[in-house]
């Protein structure tokens, strides 16, 4: 009877001395490569979908477009709470000049991002080009077989962060980004040129 109080205050104490290891623990610190990882943008005029929430607050994309992108416009739809969002002392200020909200349809928040050139980059292409692995589609093809090549781009990530998202909402949307078409670009030149030549003529 006595052997068994013993054990038993024994198997208490280790018990005790298990929770208080427990209780001082240390957190654990995780670090990532590219966090979420980005999605790959192909066209000058693509559209794509937007999630964010308190926990899941950063998106990030990948300019594969092979050119530099000039513009980002961010169209946020109403959520449950209310949600509306400003530009802010918006992060990436090297990359476009200036940042615009309005009001959209149906309560939603129109954010555009413009203006490159003077130190402001827009958004920079990935470089890309084929592995050239043999670990393509075929993971036994020998190195050179082109048919298994994948395309493979570095650089151009960018990240967008929603902060302020209060706990239980959620922010959705669609982000469109696009570059100069060429035939803008040209009839933008010719009016140009074509007001240079009537203020020469008037000045003559």
């Amino acid at each position: 009877m006595r052997l068994s109080r013993i054990l038993y205050v024994l198997a208490l104490a280790g018990f005790a001395g298990s929770v208080a290891m427990a209780d001082g623990v240390d957190p654990t610190v995780v670090i990532r490569r590219v966090d979420p990882a980005p999605i790959a943008i192909t066209s000058t005029t693509e559209t794509f979908d937007l999630f964010a929430t308190r926990q899941n607050n950063i998106f990030a994309f990948q300019n594969d477009t092979n050119v530099t992108l000039t513009s980002l416009t961010l169209d946020l739809f109403a959520g449950h709470s209310g949600l509306t969002y400003s530009c802010g002392n918006f992060a990436g200020a090297d990359i476009f000049a200036t940042c615009s909200s309005s009001s959209g349809p149906n309560g939603a928040t129109i954010i555009t991002f413009s203006g490159i050139g003077g130190g402001f980059s827009g958004l920079n292409a990935a470089s890309c080009g084929s592995d050239d692995t043999g670990r393509g589609d075929d993971t036994n093809a020998p190195k050179d077989n082109n048919n298994d090549d994948k395309n493979s781009c570095t650089g151009g990530i960018f990240s967008l962060e929603f902060d302020g998202i209060p706990n239980g909402a959620q922010v959705r949307g669609t982000g469109t980004v696009s570059a100069p078409e060429p035939m803008t670009s040209v009839l933008l030149l010719s009016g140009l040129f074509g007001l240079a030549g009537l203020r020469r003529r008037r000045i003559s």
